[in-house]
């Protein structure tokens, strides 16, 4: 499944931006969740959280980069990057780039 999120995020990105069709993106996978630590200091001043009521399970994420590199007039490389954030589903959460 995660494979079809990449490949749709590809087509999407090339869709938007041809110069990055010869471009293989780096993949990172997180899992983002409520350490322990903040659990701790909520619970203390009497907001407990309760992750499963509240929203707040854990969220598996992926940063899906897309860089190359363009040669200014003066010969000097200038790195350009598109990076998208995903979640499990495959909707973007974030997109940056330069």
């Amino acid at each position: 499944m995660m494979d079809d999120i990449i490949k749709k995020i590809k087509e999407k990105v090339i869709n938007e931006n041809p110069e990055f069709k010869d471009v293989e993106p780096i993949v990172n996978e997180e899992v983002l969740e409520i350490t322990a630590g903040i659990k701790e200091k909520m619970k203390k001043i009497g907001k407990e959280i309760n992750q499963t009521k509240q929203g707040f399970e854990k969220k598996k994420i992926k940063t899906i980069t897309f860089k190359r590199f363009a040669v200014a007039e003066d010969g000097a490389k200038i790195p350009i990057v598109l990076r998208l954030t995903v979640d499990e589903k495959g909707n973007i959460l974030k997109e940056s780039g330069n």
